[in-house]
């Protein structure tokens, strides 16, 4: 009876030795240059209110995933074949509260002129300061909620990133 038990963990075993840890994406996204901050209306809003620090990488996310790779499978493989991509950003302007300040993105295009698609949960954006404390969701609340305070960029803003899948 021994011999059955331990012939039958053998194979768990080394079936368990065997597999290796796959590092899955958590999340795909425009990685930015911060650039951003030279614009003259984000400087002058930035430097009046001290207490929201600058993001020192910025990003735009295209498609969260997190652990629920499968359920996501076809997002997954046409965000996929995007990544290394260039891509530009048409900004209209910037949200901000006490706690956070964020870029209203209009349109993402890739550099042969396709549109990106993307797949946030509320409004596409670019966090680009936070208050100590402050976690990053929030800043997309200076976007969407009612009484929005909200400043455009005369002419408006274009962006230049890469797209990459993201690991923690």
């Amino acid at each position: 009876m021994e011999a059955i038990q331990q012939t039958q963990q053998t194979p768990q075993t080394s079936q368990t030795e065997n597999k290796k840890k796959v590092r899955l994406p958590v999340y795909w996204a425009i990685e930015l240059d911060n650039g951003v901050f030279q614009n003259p209306q984000l400087k002058e809003y930035l430097d009046a209110h001290p207490d929201l620090i600058p993001l020192k990488k910025i990003h735009s996310t295209l498609l969260y995933v997190g652990k629920k790779h499968g359920e996501m499978a076809d997002k997954i493989a046409e965000i996929s074949q995007h990544e290394g991509k260039k891509c530009t950003l048409e900004v209209d302007g910037f949200g901000y509260s006490e706690r956070a300040c964020a870029l209203s993105i209009m349109k993402m295009t890739l550099d042969d002129n396709t549109v990106m698609p993307s797949y946030p949960n509320k409004h596409q954006h670019v966090t680009v300061a936070l208050k100590t404390g402050t976690a990053a969701v929030e800043s997309v609340e200076t976007l969407v909620r009612e009484n929005r305070t909200f400043n455009e960029f005369s002419g408006g803003l274009l962006l230049h990133g890469t797209i990459k899948a993201m690991y923690y």
